[in-house]
This record gives structure tokens, C-alpha cells and sequence, in this order.
């Protein structure tokens, strides 16, 4: 149903006993400036209105995971390597030239070819290395983009709120090209947690409707367009032809 401005500044004041503040009112982890519960209503309203807006890419990680395993006949232990891949890939980087890049390393390694890709290959080449061995990587548990994706495949690996450059911008933090520092990310979580249990969404969902709606906007193209944009990447390439769409490392 329709989410009435009475019920959001009513949860903004739940929202403000539970946020800290400081001596100035500033709430600890908002965007400056964010320093009464009005305000903090307001931003509430802002943040719903794009997940509401963003409402048909809010199955993006459900939508992912599932393509992702069918591509991999099933196998659950080559989905989750391929996951991790796109993961560790995933940092500045947007996602078709994302999916490209973790689909190059794994295509690579299934041809036998040493892995070099990335937007940073060094270091993520190093990592998927470990990946496609079996080795654990450092921050393996504690990524949320990994363990959202991982939702089909595993539902009890599912993290909280995957924070991103774009969800600081959704929220109006100044420096919104920068990773979200603790305290911020630990901000834009309880929020995206009470809009989810405002509009009866998963945490993820709220994020992912937010995050498409964002890329779009930047993008200049419908919410709806972006929100294939993985089924596009992953949709044309079947379990018998990974290996021959690979290109060998230079």
C-alpha cells in the first residue's frame, strides 16, 4: 500500500531515538548537515521514493544468482567460485564491464590460461587465482555484494545491505565517490533495514531497487533497461561455449 508522509515522520522519529548523535545534533554516520529529526524525515521520504521508483530491479540479486547457476548447469561450488569473481571484481567498476571482467577470469581458467583480468588485474588476478583454487580470500565472509548474490544459491550466506559509492549518493553524502566509511555504512544499513520493513522488502531488495534507480538516473536510461542489464551479459553465454568465448592473457 501507499507509505503516507505521517507514517515516515513518524518513522523518523523511531529512526532519531535510535541513531546517536552529536553535541551539534549531527546524527553519527549521516551526511552533514542531517541534524534533526525533521531532516532525518525528509531524507526517509527521498530514500523510499527511489526505491519505490527503482521497485523493478529489486529482485536484481535473486534475478543474478539464478541466471548464474543455470549457467553453470547447477554446479554450486562453480557458482559461487564465478560469484566470488564477480565480487572481487565488483570494486569501481560498472557492471557489464564487471560480469566481463569475472567472466574473462573464469573463462580463462577453465581453458587452462593463467587468469589477468580486472580493472585491476594485478591484485584481483591474484585473488581470483585463489578463488578458482578453493582458497578462501581475505573479506570472503563479510561481503555483502558476494553473500546477497549468493541468495538463490545459499539464502543462509544472504548479508545485510551491500554500500556502494552509489547508495552514499541515494543518502547525500558529500564525498559520494569514495567507499562508505563505518559508521556511514553502518547509518545507510538501519536506514535501508526500517524501509524494508516499511514497504515488506528484503534489506537487499531495498537496496538493489535503490542502486538501479541511481545507475539509471546517471545512466540516463529507464529503470527497467538497467535492471536486464546482467540477464543481457549472462543470458548469451551457455555452459558449452565459456570456454571458447575466452580470451587468452596477453
Amino acid at each position: 500500500g501507499a507509505i503516507t508522509d505521517a507514517a515516515l515522520a513518524g518513522a523518523g522519529k523511531v529512526a532519531a531515538l535510535s541513531h546517536r548523535r552529536r553535541p551539534s545534533g549531527q546524527y553519527i554516520g549521516g551526511p552533514k548537515g542531517l541534524d534533526n529529526p525533521q531532516k532525518l524525515a525528509a531524507l526517509r521520504r527521498k530514500v523510499t521514493g527511489l526505491a519505490r521508483e527503482g521497485e523493478e530491479g529489486r529482485f536484481w540479486y535473486e534475478r543474478s544468482s539464478e541466471q548464474i547457476l543455470d549457467m553453470v548447469g547447477g554446479d554450486v561450488e562453480e557458482a559461487d567460485k564465478l560469484i566470488q569473481a564477480i565480487a572481487v571484481t565488483s570494486p569501481g567498476t560498472p557492471v557489464k564491464a564487471n560480469f566481463d571482467y569475472a567472466l574473462q577470469a573464469y573463462s580463462q581458467w577453465k581453458a587452462g590460461y593463467p587468469i589477468k583480468s580486472g580493472r585491476f588485474p594485478t591484485r584481483m588476478s591474484e585473488k581470483m587465482v585463489d578463488i578458482f583454487a578453493g582458497n578462501a580470500w581475505e573479506g570472503r565472509k563479510t561481503d555483502d555484494f558476494y553473500n546477497n548474490l549468493m541468495i538463490h544459491i545459499d539464502p543462509e550466506r544472504t548479508g545485510p545491505v551491500t554500500g556502494d559509492i552509489w547508495m552514499l549518493r541515494a543518502f547525500g553524502f558529500a564525498k559520494a565517490n569514495e567507499m562508505p566509511a563505518p559508521q556511514q555504512y553502518k547509518f545507510m544499513t538501519a536506514e535501508t533495514q526500517r524501509i524494508a520493513k516499511q514497504l515488506g522488502w528484503e534489506p537487499h531488495q531495498v537496496q538493489a531497487a535503490i542502486w538501479v534507480n541511481m545507475k539509471a538516473r546517471s545512466e540516463n536510461v529507464d529503470v527497467k533497461r538497467l535492471t536486464d542489464a546482467s540477464s543481457e551479459k549472462l543470458g548469451y553465454i551457455s555452459r558449452p561455449n565459456i570456454t571458447s568465448r575466452c580470451r587468452k592473457p596477453s
